[in-house]
């Protein structure tokens, strides 16, 4: 019986990724974070809301979601202005590579 020679898995490396790409990717799911908290709003918020009668508990509730929406839709929208104006202001080192294995 042969032996086998053991399998070398670092033999098979990726691609360096460029800063730019990582800029692009925070951008995408920051707009992603962004636009998927005001559809939150919207679509299940909103009516979960209007099946409550007593005004003051509806309130309560729609400040309370209001609350989380707000932290969640300012981290999307830093995200986004920043990976935005990294790419617009920055383009000498957006092409640093990074090496991410």
């Amino acid at each position: 019986m042969r032996s086998r020679k053991p399998h070398n898995y670092y033999q098979y490396r990726c691609p360096p990724i460029s800063a730019d790409t990582v800029a692009q990717a925070v951008h995408q799911i920051g707009v992603l974070v962004w636009i998927g908290s005001l559809f939150f709003v919207r679509l299940v918020a909103l009516p979960a809301s209007k099946l409550e009668r007593d005004p003051m508990i509806r309130m309560r509730f729609r400040v309370g979601v209001y609350r989380q929406v707000f932290r969640w839709s300012t981290l999307g929208l830093v995200l986004v202005w920043g990976s935005g104006l990294w790419q617009l202001g920055v383009p000498e080192l957006s092409q640093l590579p990074l090496r991410i294995q």
